[in-house]
């Protein structure tokens, strides 16, 4: 690659990440995330307090079925991301078409909304993933060995501390970050309640 194909496929980049920015893809991304982190800790959170409550003993298969659990989430973002955006994009990208009275095919915005789509559907993916490998990692069988009879409090206890940290995030950082974060933390305790019941 010669220095101006390289120069001009950075210049074509910053331009395409310029139009993600304003089609509001960074604010999607970010609730995406922790939407769908959410959803992987809580999930995990109660298939871990389900398991030991009803006399499961091995941090092994408890780690097992959360990394299963985990991946069929992320299966289930990536394609139900990628199809929705998919959809939607389409749908802004037909309407905008026809205001302009012109096709937008092979068009920077058109780049920029497919490369959301496939953002989108990353994230969609990626997050629930996160959230349930975050629950298991104190089942993991070289961690759970150090933990001993602890590995059960100490997952639970890293799923509550996730909890809150994506509460004060969708908090925005600002003093009602406090109250998310509680607001996300109490219903993993209520999870903790109705599953170790």
């Amino acid at each position: 690659m010669s220095e101006s194909e390289g120069s001009s496929r950075l210049v074509r980049l910053l331009v395409l990440v310029r139009h993600l920015r304003a089609t509001g893809f960074p604010s999607l991304a970010r609730r995406y995330l922790v939407l769908n982190a959410f959803d992987g800790v809580m999930a995990s959170l109660g298939f871990v307090a389900g398991y030991f409550a009803g006399g499961g003993a091995s941090a092994q298969s408890a780690f097992k079925g959360v990394v299963a659990a985990g991946f069929a989430m992320a299966l289930s973002g990536l394609l139900s991301g990628f199809f929705t955006e998919a959809a939607e994009q389409r749908k802004e990208l037909e309407t905008l078409e026809r205001a302009l009275m012109r096709k937008l095919d092979g068009t920077l915005l058109e780049e920029s909304r497919l490369l959301s789509v496939a953002l989108a559907a990353l994230v969609n993916a990626l997050a629930p993933l996160a959230g349930a490998l975050v629950v298991a990692a104190p089942l993991w069988d070289p961690v759970a060995g150090a933990l001993g009879g602890a590995a059960a409090w100490a997952s639970l206890a890293v799923a509550l501390a996730a909890l809150f940290a994506l509460g004060f995030v969708l908090g925005g950082l600002r003093p009602r970050s406090l109250a998310y974060g509680a607001a996300f933390l109490a219903s993993g305790l209520i999870v903790i309640l109705v599953g170790g019941a």
